[in-house]
């Protein structure tokens, strides 16, 4: 249910979110915390997935019985060349995202590349010896 939700949505499903809390969240049967199904997944999928991540494992169907489902659904709803294309793009993007993440740690100290990671607006800090000035020169 996750892979299909990254392949239809091309996000991580709980982007943002503090991991801890989600992990709480999903495990707790009463709050049952699901990413919601992409807009344009279709029907067929959508179904699928909402299966693949039922609250109940043993609601969730077998990998014998996804694999049977995929097989029965129509080609042309699923799209296969542009799933398969969406997962070689998914894992380019996430390749990209952790080298420039990596950089951004070897470049800055650890609590400003963790502000630029998250997106945050990194104030400028002065010492007594020496300033940090960031700018973004545009043009």
């Amino acid at each position: 249910g996750i892979l299909l939700y990254e392949v239809y949505s091309r996000k991580d499903p709980y982007e943002g979110e503090d991991p801890k809390e989600v992990l709480r969240q999903v495990a707790d049967p009463t709050i049952n915390k699901r990413p919601p199904c992409p807009a344009v997944c279709p029907g067929q999928v959508e179904y699928l997935m909402s299966d693949c991540l039922a609250a109940d494992p043993d609601k969730r169907p077998s990998f014998e019985e996804l694999d049977q489902r995929l097989k029965r659904a129509n080609a042309s709803t699923l799209e296969p060349g542009e799933v398969l294309h969406s997962l070689q793009q998914l894992k380019k993007e996430k390749l990209a995202l952790r080298r420039s993440n990596e950089l951004l740690f070897e470049v800055f100290p650890k609590h400003i590349a963790t502000a630029l990671s998250q997106g945050r607006k990194v104030e400028p800090e002065q010492r007594d010896l020496v300033t940090i000035f960031f700018s973004d020169i545009v043009g």
